[in-house]
């Protein structure tokens, strides 16, 4: 009886014991919570919309007053467009120009006299390269290129007078020259020239006029104020004459060629007018200024050029073309001072 009841009371504690399991694997373990996770993906920059700076291209300038000789002028304008239009560069030609309306795309400024401040320029402006035609009072520096004034030199016009008296016919010569102060220089020098020659200078027939003689005008005469100059000196019985530079253009040696005048002048003779033409006193330098200029354009200055007066377009003889250069050599050596005393 024992044995039933102890086997009953195991029986008992085994269901009991299964069925405590049972329930323990029936609850079911909750699983963790599942949490999303969000990769930011990293979008684009886009740039601000910025302006374009666009380069200006360089900019060339003529500077040329309303005083300045416009014959030569236009002579030199067309040699500056088109060396800027090969280069790539803006031209323009101005009166006038200073350091502080200087635009920064400025590179070469060509300069003809007479130019207000021109050495300001120069010396505010370094970065620009100058090229100064007909130049006298400058300071040459490292952005400067300059050309001598050449044909209205003092000794171009002392030449020009002393060919002149050996040309002509018992010194029968003249000048027609500006009332400016460097006219009046030009001037003296030319006479000096033929006194340099013919001392006295008196003519053996009449009419006894003295010779040298002049006329003047004022800088930028017209043609017509030019013309009652030249009458003044053909009342005078004058056979060669002689302009100031200033003076010359195409018309107004037409008109002293059809005047009955020979002409000494400082270019070459306009067509139709060899017969009236004794020669031409010219500037000669180791660089034409088409040379200069591209050499500026280059950012390379030349500094100053020395120049050599010659004689061009005439029909003179060897024997006298020699003896006109001994008289160069001499000037030139400042053997002669084309505005000293002549004995």
């Amino acid at each position: 009886m024992k044995n039933h009841v102890h086997r009953r009371i195991i029986l008992m504690m085994f269901l009991l014991g299964g069925l405590l399991g049972g329930c323990s694997q029936a609850v079911e373990e909750t699983p963790p919570a599942v949490t999303d996770t969000i990769t930011p993906v990293e979008q684009p920059v886009t740039p601000s919309p910025t302006i374009e700076e666009v380069e200006q291209p360089g900019l060339m300038v003529l500077l040329a007053s309303a005083q300045a000789d416009q014959s030569r002028v236009g002579d030199v304008s067309a040699l500056v467009q088109q060396a800027s239009s090969s280069h790539g560069l803006v031209f323009e030609q101005r009166e006038n120009l200073s350091v502080e309306s200087a635009p920064e795309n400025l590179r070469v400024v060509v300069s003809i006299p007479p130019v207000e401040g021109l050495q300001a320029l120069i010396d505010g402006l370094p970065q620009v390269q100058f090229v100064a035609v007909d130049a006298q009072d400058i300071t040459i520096q490292a952005n400067v290129s300059a050309l001598p004034a050449g044909n209205s030199s003092l000794n171009a016009a002392f030449l020009s007078g002393y060919i002149a008296a050996v040309q002509s016919d018992e010194y029968r010569v003249g000048i027609i020259s500006t009332t400016s102060p460097d006219g009046q220089d030009y001037r003296d020098a030319f006479l000096n020239g033929v006194l340099y020659f013919c001392g006295t200078c008196l003519p053996i027939y009449p009419p006894y006029e003295v010779y040298p003689t002049y006329a003047e005008v004022a800088p930028g005469a017209t043609l017509e104020q030019i013309q009652a100059a030249a009458y003044t000196l053909q009342t005078l019985q004058v056979q060669i004459v002689h302009l100031d530079p200033q003076l010359e253009s195409e018309p107004v040696l037409q008109m002293l060629a059809q005047s009955g005048f020979y002409i000494i002048g400082s270019s070459a003779p306009p067509s139709g007018l060899e017969g009236n033409w004794v020669g031409s006193i010219l500037s000669e330098t180791s660089m034409g200024l088409a040379e200069v200029v591209e050499s500026a354009l280059n950012g390379q200055a030349v500094g100053w050029l020395s120049a050599k007066l010659v004689l061009g377009y005439t029909g003179i003889t060897e024997a006298r073309i020699n003896h006109f250069n001994e008289i160069i050599e001499m000037l030139e050596s400042d053997e002669i001072d084309p505005l000293g005393l002549v004995n």
